[in-house]
């Protein structure tokens, strides 16, 4: 044999040990990748769970958050009503004070002659406390529907 054939199977040699080397990495690196996933795949679900908890509870505290704050609005509103209904039923009373300190019989008598006179073709009950009622759409005529007879 030659040396030729020598360095050519020396070389074949190398060459599939070389193969050998680096299919046996290819292996071990991919077992290694797969023992790390299956290590780290329980720790990334337990992290998704816990954010997707934590998601939830953030959304329930804003939505309890946004029904405090809509029952504090609504009491601020009743409040503000309150206090404008009470301002209200002041001027109310204070008015009707004042004019019932000017009312006088003459004044009641001149104002019921005043009424009358502008009451035309109104029938008027005056009962026995003298305060007078119109009645203004008595006379007012009202179209009566026409009811056709039925042919039977």
């Amino acid at each position: 044999m030659n040396s030729y054939d020598e360095d050519n199977r020396e070389f074949t040699r190398k060459l599939i040990k070389l193969v050998t080397a680096c299919i046996c990495i290819t292996i071990i690196v991919i077992v290694g990748v797969v023992l790390a996933w299956k290590l780290v795949t329980p720790r990334l679900n337990l992290y998704k769970s816990n954010t997707e908890k934590q998601s939830v509870i953030k959304e329930q505290e804003a939505i309890s958050e946004a029904a405090v704050f809509a029952a504090q609005k609504r009491v601020t509103q009743a409040e503000a009503e309150k206090t404008a209904r009470l301002i209200e039923a002041d001027a109310i009373a204070q008015a009707q004070t004042k004019i019932a300190a000017t009312l006088t019989p003459e004044y009641l008598t001149w104002r019921y002659y005043e009424v009358l006179a502008t009451t035309a073709n109104q029938v008027i009950y005056v009962p026995a406390s003298g305060v007078p009622l119109t009645e203004a759409t008595r006379l007012v005529s009202v179209p009566v529907p026409s009811v056709a007879p039925s042919g039977g």
